[in-house]
């Protein structure tokens, strides 16, 4: 059975086993599609630049805020989120994308794993946010899709988030490995600045001449539902509620 309940008009759904397996295994089909599509058409990791010196005249910048939960019970997770942001800009601030090239972003950031440093975020999924390895990479890639928007790029793979979170952009695009990607061809060549400062994301394309500056598109309409965050929901029926103290 599901468990739905209803306030106002907005409606609210609590996740069942059943729904995380069949999830589960609906993942493990597109990760396979994944690994059969790279084969014949595989994803570049673009080098990060070497001279400091080289002069990139043209910038076009996102910057979004860190800390943007008020209840202190998911500040961990907010910690997490903005030291894999930390990590993943490692992997991404300095890329050179030639003219012409596709940028993905797992193929830039490779896998959000443990053993690379990633550590336990927060990650929408099914309509909750749970605590998961490498969780809050979204906005980084929510950042990238707005520039590559904003560039002119050619969007060659992008997913929407099921629910549009308060704080976030209208225009998101949601990343899961390696599955869900965000790719996009750029027109000239584009270097990508990418840093985390105290309090913003700040994910800049940096080109030799001016960007040609796009209208984006009107996103189309998504469900509202409430967002539930697994550490503050207090909804103890939830298969997931057990978990709160461990990383997944």
């Amino acid at each position: 059975m599901e468990a739905v309940t209803e306030r106002g008009n907005i409606r609210e759904k609590v996740p069942t086993r059943w729904e995380s397996f069949v999830f589960a295994g609906k993942v493990a089909g597109l990760r396979a599609k994944r690994w059969w599509d790279d084969r014949t058409m595989p994803a570049k990791r673009w080098p990060l630049e070497q001279d400091a010196a080289h002069a990139w005249p043209e910038r076009v910048e996102i910057r979004s805020g860190l800390w943007v939960d008020t209840d202190e019970r998911e500040r961990i997770l907010e910690a997490g989120k903005v030291e894999n942001l930390r990590l993943a800009c490692a992997f991404l601030d300095g890329a050179l994308v030639d003219a012409g090239g596709v940028f993905s972003f797992w193929a830039q950031i490779g896998r959000a794993s443990r053993k690379r440093g990633f550590v336990v975020g927060r990650m929408l999924q099914q309509g909750c946010v749970i605590p998961a390895i490498g969780g809050g990479l979204c906005q980084l890639s929510n950042a990238l899709y707005g520039l590559a928007l904003a560039s002119g790029c050619e969007i060659v793979e992008r997913h929407a988030h099921s629910v549009r979170m308060p704080g976030t952009p209208a225009q998101d695009a949601t990343v899961a490995w390696n599955y869900v990607d965000l790719r996009f061809r750029v027109k000239q060549r584009t270097r990508i600045a990418a840093t985390v400062g105290d309090e913003e994301l700040i994910v800049a394309f940096e080109t030799e001449v001016p960007v040609v500056r796009a209208i984006p598109m009107l996103e189309e309409v998504r469900p509202e539902m409430v967002v539930r965050n697994c550490l503050t929901c207090n909804e103890v029926g939830c298969f997931r509620h057990q978990h709160h103290g461990d990383s997944h």
